[in-house]
């Protein structure tokens, strides 16, 4: 199967408005993948990403990664999820993605955590 037959995807990027969120959720649009991304507040929404970029995404989903009901909202009908969490929340997080992921049968996810995923609790380097 050649590769152009199978894009554009359906993608959602988990914790997309942090700094390795923001920059696949940028490529994933310039890739002109079809784009929806989770995010914890409207205010770090619009600290990310500029009004011209926000036209381009799908969906924009605002909640907890935590929250079972938002995850499975913003993960329901999407080909891959990509996950840039980088947070303390981070292993919880993964279980409830991977619940979800396997509940609705997505076909790819693809897990990156971002920088502060790598610092031990106390926050020193791991």
């Amino acid at each position: 199967m050649e590769l152009a037959t199978v894009l554009p995807l359906n993608v959602v990027i988990v914790a997309a408005s942090g700094n390795l969120g923001s920059t696949v959720t940028r490529y994933a649009i310039s890739a002109n993948h079809n784009v929806s991304i989770l995010v914890r507040s409207e205010e770090k929404l619009h600290e990310a990403f500029t009004n011209k970029i926000l036209k381009k995404i799908r969906n924009v989903y605002i909640g907890d990664c935590l929250d079972e009901d938002i995850v499975r909202t913003a993960l329901t009908g999407q080909d891959c999820v990509i996950e840039c969490l980088g947070n303390e929340q981070r292993p919880a997080a993964i279980d409830v993605l991977i619940r979800t992921i396997t509940d609705l049968n997505c076909p790819n996810f693809i897990a990156l955590g971002g920088a502060s995923a790598l610092l031990l609790p106390n926050g020193s380097p791991a």
